[in-house]
């Protein structure tokens, strides 16, 4: 007896009579997008052949075969700062759909990712349909920016000017002509000003974007004298 399960056939099928001593082959059949899946012959595997013979048969025999529908692998990964879910090979039915998705750390945010090494764009999320081939999906992340405008009035400079990117939670040194350090610092816990010896430091919320004048009608005494100086400074400092 010959059987074949769905989604394939076998041939010869159904009750097949075979002389004393004669052989019998069969040969095993998927439909397409399925292969077979195991061969069962007097309910012992054989294995997933495509065909099988019996020889010097003296003896009654079954044969049954049974199929399965081909599958693809999807590797997936991620950079450090940031994950993907679902990650490593994922495994995905013939013409099915697969969805991933990209999520960066905190301060963090995508800043690229690869389907089978071809840039996607800087994606939270992507979905495979249709998958009918392996596939990789890789994303990359990046901390996240913030920019300084930094800007002088008439008869002066600054520096850096301009547009400044700065990393989250990094410093910047800005300076006038007069050699004066004007640092912006990123740092929880709100702000505080303070100064002295001609150096003023702004201490203000992470991630805060920050446009600030320079207050530049003073008289700097370099010694590092404090008093009136520091005081100025203070006044000077709470207009910004």
């Amino acid at each position: 007896m010959a059987s074949a399960g769905p989604n394939g056939s076998i041939a010869p099928a159904g009750s097949v009579v075979v002389n004393q001593g004669a052989s019998q082959a069969f040969t095993i059949t998927p439909d397409p997008t399925y292969h077979v899946a195991d061969v069962l012959v007097d309910g012992v595997s054989v294995g997933a052949v495509t065909s099988y013979t019996f020889t010097n048969v003296t003896a009654n025999h079954t044969i049954a075969a049974s199929f399965a529908i081909d599958t693809w692998t999807i590797v997936a990964s991620a950079g450090p700062n940031g994950s993907i879910a679902p990650a490593g090979s994922v495994v995905v039915n013939q013409g099915g759909s697969q969805a991933f998705t990209i999520t960066p750390d905190p301060t963090y945010h995508v800043a690229d990712v690869l389907v089978d090494g071809v840039s996607v764009g800087a994606v939270t999320s992507y979905t495979f349909t249709n998958v009918a081939a392996n596939h990789t999906i890789a994303a990359s992340f990046a901390i996240d920016t913030w920019t300084i405008v930094a800007s002088a009035g008439p008869n002066g400079s600054i520096a850096p000017a301009g547009s400044v990117v700065v990393n989250q939670g990094g410093t910047q040194g800005v300076h006038d002509h007069t050699g004066s350090d004007l640092s912006r610092r990123g740092r929880a816990g709100g702000r505080r000003v303070g100064g002295r010896g001609g150096e003023l430091h702004v201490h203000e919320r992470a991630g805060e974007p920050h446009h600030r004048g320079l207050v530049r009608d003073r008289h700097v005494d370099h010694r590092g004298e404090r008093g009136p100086e520091r005081q100025h400074w203070r006044r000077a400092a709470r207009w910004w």
